[in-house]
Parts: structure tokens; sequence; C-alpha cells
């Protein structure tokens, strides 16, 4: 074994083989390997012709595991290179070098065999730790949703899950950096460190295969790079990162998250104002059986109506129910959105409102209908057909309908142009852009002059392009995407968020006789998630975005209405009640971010949401700081966010029970003599003294108190 010191790392290497054995930084054991770290996948078949198509592969080789022989490994200064073949005319290079608190390793695959080769990608695989850490150790996976097949408890230690196999869900299908920030290791409580492994690449996404441990805690993961390796070829891959840190939990997410902050906005006043932003999400059309608005005629006339209920922006989604989610033509703004003139007439209302109107733009694929049959057909099919992504047989790619190839440049510049078309004839502001990443796969078309990876992460990507062209003209236009990693920072001022909805279920069970949506409620563990538990997770989750990123959050948008498959989908008021779904919608309001509902989502609570958006227009949230942690209840099931702007501070509690109970809230601020008063139900001031006093809550409570510091 070779052991070379980089900084405060210790890399042990295997000379034979080129494997690393063991990587610690200071005592803090990041790897401690058994098998080969990284092997490649070549040749194969798509197993089927669908969005999954870049995962499902069969019969392909795996090289590396039993061939794999050191080349070279050469220390200048504080990086380490190595050279490793891996058999078949394959080899890596890797070059290791200390940065802050992680390892950085840039990798690069070269190709000497003289027949063609089709790489699909890398595998990455780390073990780390030991049966008696493990039985301390928690996991460490900050901004990944937790496991929902058994009780949520972020304190319990990896070796106490019974499924060991996947501590965390979103694993499966979320690319990092796009979709999730890719940390995952483990965090010892008791020495107070965190250990962890993530990949950034603005080409290529890095996906989680499985996440399982016997004696130790064991990733496997993906990074896709399909292309043809030909003679003489090289393929760089982007950053991986070892990461090792002491502190708190929160401090050691801090800390790794630097790693994105490339991705991120610097300038505080926009970030502010990009906070107030309230959207209500609507329709015209029919979907799932539920009509929200017949046509432009009645959003105009119910224009107020909305501004009222504290909105200050609209989205337009596509008409329903053609086109629908798929393409028409997106220079048709007619048949896109039912009426070009309805749309620009609902702008222009909305504006002397001082509301912003944004148009929802999908960009997955087109209509196929049959023509014979009386149905439209997408222009696009026969007009373009180098936009679309092809199968290696040659065959169309497909999602819901053929694949557009968001990294064609002239559908590049065809969505340019349609969306400053949008803001000259419609007069929209900005745009939501809907299934950046749904068309996962690569273009493997033997006339595109792009290799196959390129189309990937090219949703993501394309704002590169796209955004300073809009800018430039309109200046005051913006961008929010359905994806919710840190790559979605790059070119977009918002980030469309589902994260919280899984939230709902796992703290205040679903009471509709119907059920709710499998993608978030599961029995094992409903209502089992602790407030102080959910804050530590966001927390977190917060600390993984790029800095000035603003999260759109929401309770109702139209894809969580039909989750549950119901005819006429289903509103949170109808899945938890009325009263329990203004506890959840309070809390939405109170977080660190934007605000999203689905027009409908209101019934039964109009007043509460004009309360709500007064409340959020006022300088303490406004201008204010959002903590989770700022204030705490000794009951776990009531949920508890500060708000701080100078002295002013402002505290929401829901009560996420049906049952009246008394709870003391303890604030962290010096003690004193302090007078706090309700202001959303108009319940009575209390005067109290020291940092804390007790509170009655009625069942289904939401309550926001605005606490100042009495006179001497």
């Amino acid at each position: 074994m070779q052991q070379y010191q980089l900084g405060e790392w210790l890399i042990a290497i295997d000379p034979l083989r080129g494997n690393v054995c063991r990587m610690e930084k200071n005592g803090m054991r990041v790897v401690e390997q058994s098998a080969p770290m990284f092997t490649l996948a070549v040749d194969g078949h798509s197993a089927r012709n669908d969005q999954r198509q870049m995962h499902n592969i069969e019969l392909y080789d795996e090289i590396g595991a039993k061939s794999a022989s050191m080349l070279e490994a050469r220390l200048e200064g504080e990086t380490l290179s190595l050279a490793i073949d891996l058999g078949e005319g394959f080899s890596l290079t890797s070059h290791w070098t200390p940065q802050a608190d992680w390892l950085r390793m840039r990798m690069e695959i070269g190709y000497t065999g003289q027949e063609p080769r089709r790489l699909r990608w890398l595998n990455w695989r780390t073990e780390t730790g030991c049966e008696a850490l493990l039985s301390r150790a928690q996991p460490f996976c900050p901004g990944y949703t937790m496991n929902l097949a058994e009780p949520l408890d972020l304190n319990r230690p990896i070796g106490a899950y019974r499924h060991r196999e996947l501590l965390a869900r979103g694993l499966f299908g979320d690319h990092a950096p796009a979709y999730r920030p890719g940390f995952l290791g483990l965090y010892d409580p008791e020495e107070a460190y965190a250990v962890c492994t993530w990949h950034t690449s603005e080409m290529f996404p890095f996906y989680t295969e499985s996440w399982s441990h016997a004696a130790t805690l064991r990733r496997d993961g993906r990074v896709h790079c399909a292309r043809w390796m030909r003679a003489g070829d090289r393929q760089s891959l982007g950053d991986f990162y070892f990461g090792a840190a002491k502190g708190t939990r929160l401090a050691c997410v801090k800390r790794f998250a630097r790693a994105f902050q490339s991705y991120g906005w610097e300038r505080r006043e926009n970030v502010l104002a990009r906070r107030a932003l309230r959207i209500c999400e609507l329709y015209v059309g029919s979907k799932s059986g539920r009509t929200l608005f017949e046509d432009y005629d009645q959003v105009l006339a119910r224009l107020q109506e909305i501004h009222d209920l504290g909105f200050n922006a609209i989205e337009i989604m596509p008409k329903m129910p053609f086109p629908s989610y798929s393409v028409f033509h997106l220079a048709d703004a007619n048949a896109t959105y039912g009426s070009q003139d309805g749309v620009r007439r609902v702008a222009d209302a909305a504006h002397a409102l001082g509301m912003k109107v944004i148009a929802d733009m999908v960009f997955h694929g087109p209509l196929e209908y049959d023509p014979a049959l009386g149905l439209p057909r997408s222009p696009y099919l026969d007009a373009c057909p180098g936009w679309f992504m092809r199968h290696e047989s040659g065959a169309y790619a497909r999602t819901y309908t053929r694949s557009f190839d968001l990294g064609n440049p002239e559908y590049q510049r065809h969505i340019g142009d349609c969306m400053l078309s949008y803001i000259e004839t419609m007069h929209v502001d900005g745009f939501r852009l809907d299934a950046q990443m749904w068309s996962e796969t690569p273009n493997w078309d033997d006339r595109c002059p792009r290799q196959p990876y390129e189309s990937v992460l090219a949703g993501m990507r394309m704002m590169d392009e796209i955004a300073p062209r809009v800018r430039a003209k309109y200046p005051h236009a913006f961008f929010y995407t359905e994806a919710n990693g840190p790559y979605a920072a790059k070119g977009h001022e918002y980030r469309y968020n589902y994260d919280t909805h899984w939230l709902f279920p796992a703290l205040t069970p679903i009471v509709d006789p119907r059920g709710g949506p499998a993608a978030t409620q599961n029995l094992l563990s409903q209502g089992t998630l602790s407030w102080p538990d959910a804050a530590r997770w966001l927390e977190e989750l917060r600390a993984t975005s790029p800095k000035g990123m603003t999260i759109v959050f929401q309770t109702d948008s139209h894809d969580s209405a039909e989750w549950c498959g119901f005819m006429g989908g289903q509103y949170n008021y109808e899945a938890y009640g009325p009263q329990m779904h203004r506890v959840l919608f309070a809390l939405m309001n109170f977080m660190d971010g934007a605000l999203m509902s689905l027009y409908g989502a209101q019934k039964g609570n109009e007043a509460f949401y004009s309360q709500l958006a007064a409340l959020c227009r006022e300088p303490i949230m406004a201008q204010g700081e959002c903590d989770y942690t700022g204030a705490t209840a000794n009951d776990p099931k009531s949920a508890v966010v500060a708000w701080r702007h100078g002295s002013a501070l402002r505290v929401y509690v829901g009560n996420l029970e049906n049952r009246a109970k008394t709870i003391t809230l303890r604030l962290t601020v010096a003690e004193g003599h302090y007078r706090a008063t309700e202001r959303l139900c108009g319940r009575s001031s209390i005067s109290f003294a020291g940092n804390q006093f007790s509170l009655s809550l009625q069942p289904c409570d939401a309550l926001v108190w605005d606490i100042s510091i009495q006179p001497s």
C-alpha cells in the first residue's frame, strides 16, 4: 500500500491496481474501500425507448472491475496524479487536490482501442465507516427526502434503520446537481464531524444508484457520460469531491455547500424583491375533470379577487385540454394559451393592479395526434426532424411524446424567439420553465454534430444562451425552473419547489377518506415527523442552495392536485381539512422564499389568505431574516418559525394536531420584559418576563405573534 499526504489529507492506494483503499482527513475517515472505486459501463442497448432509456441499459460490459492496473502515481506539490489502465483500451487519469474542507478530484477517460465503443457511464463506488461508527452515526444527506417507509427521526443512527438499503428518497432518478445537491455520507454526533461525497458538472449528471450498508456505508453512483469512444478520444467528467469537516450538522452543510457558490446570485436587494413574489397558478379549460376558468374573460372578471387574496403575480399555463402539457407550436400563442389577445388583456389588467404575469412554457415534446382522426398534429414533427432525440437504433426517443433535443441550437433560438414574442405581444413578465430535465436521454443521432451526452443537461444549460438574450432586450424578464438543485440557480432567479410536499403528511395525517398521493403519503411515516426535525431539515435544505437563489414554496399546484389520481384532483384543503390547510399554508408563507398556489386552493379561507399576505408585506418579513430554529416549543407537533428585522421579532406558531394543547414557547433572545401581540386571529396580547411564555393552542391553530421589548 502506498500512502500520500495532500495537506491534511492522507490517501492510501493499492500500488498494483491503483485503487484508493483509504482516505482520511485528520482522523476523519471518508473512504475505506474494498472494491474498485471506478469502473466503466460500455456498449449494451436500451431496454426501453422512453425517458428512462439512459438508465435501462441491458447487456453492457463493466470494464475495470477485475483488470485494472496502475500505470503511474505522481505527486507534484499538493496534486496527486494517478493513471490507471482499466483494460480493453480504456484508461483513467485522475488529479487530486486539497481545497477548503474537501478533496477535489478531476478525472479523464482515455481510449486507445481500435473498435468504436459506446460509453454509457462511469461507476463511482465509495465505502466508509464501520459497524461501531454506524451504530451512532446519522445519515448526512441534506436536500434529500428521508425514507418514508418507516417512522421519521432525523436523529436515528444508520444502524437502527430497518430499510438499510435506502436511507433517503430522491436517490433514484434525481440527478445532481440539477435536482439535488448530491451530498451523501454520515454525521457522527458524538465526535461532531461529517464526511460525504458528491459530484458537480454542468454537462454530466450524477445519479445515485443505491445506498446501503452491512459493515460499511456504501454509495454506488453513476456519472452519465454517453458518447462514442474512438481511438485517441479523451473525455473529462467534472469534479468529484470527498468532504470532511468538524462542527454541527448545519455548519458542515454550509462548509461543503461552498462548492456551489459559483451558481449563486450576489445582489441582496434583488433577493429581497424576489422573495415578495406571490404567484397564483391558473389555466383556462378543463384539466383532470376540473375547470378553473372557461375563458380569459372569466380570468379578467376574477383578477381583482386574485389580487385581494394577496397574490401579486399570475402564472398562466397552456390551455387545457389542448395542447395541455405537450407542445403544438410554441410560436402559435393562440393554440398554446387559447387566445393571444386574451392573455394580453389579462396581462394589461394585471399590470394596472401592480401584478406580474408569468407564461408557463413546456419543452419536453410535441403533440403526435393523428390528423386522420381529426386531432391536431404538431408541425414540428415534419418540419424540424433534427430537433428531436434519437435512440441508438435510430428511432426517435420518447417521453410522453417524441423528445425535443434541448441542446439543439436552432431549437434554443426558437425558444428565445418565442419568449421575446410573448413579452412583445402578450405583455408577460416572466417564464416558468417546465420539464427542462424530463427528456433525460442522450441523443444518439448519427447526424448530430454534438456528443450524445450534451443533450442530457441541456435543458438547464440552454439558459446560458436564452436568458441573457431575453434580458438584454427586456431587463425586467425573469425565469423560474421546476428543478430544485444548486445548478438550477444558474440562469434562473427562482426554483420551483416540491420538497415541502413530503413534509405535509409526515407532519400531520391526511384526513380525506379517499387517501392522498402515493408519491408523498406513506402510512408508516405519516404524522411521525417532529417539527424540530423538520426545522433542521429546512435549515439544511436552505444551506445547500447557492447564495441568492429564491425558492418558490407552495401547498398546491396543478401537479400536486393530480398526484392522487382522483377525478377533479385533490386540493390540500380536501386532503388535510380546511383548518389544517390554514396551518400548512401559513407555514409556507413563513418560509424563506416566494410563494405559489393553484387557484381554487383558497376555498373557504379567502380572508385568511388576504391577512397573511398583508403580514408578509410588512418590513419584518419583506426585509428581515427567516430563522427556522429561532424559536422553539416544548411540543413536537407545534410548527414554529421566527423572523427578525433589527430589534423586531415575529413568530409563527402552527398547531399540527386537531386537539387543544398548552405549550411553552422559548425565544432565542436575551432575557427581559416582553410583550407579544397576536396579529392573525386577534388573540389577547401577552406580557412576560424572561425569554419564554406559555401559550394555549386551539385545534389546528395558526397564530402570528409580534414580540417587542417592554420599557423598564
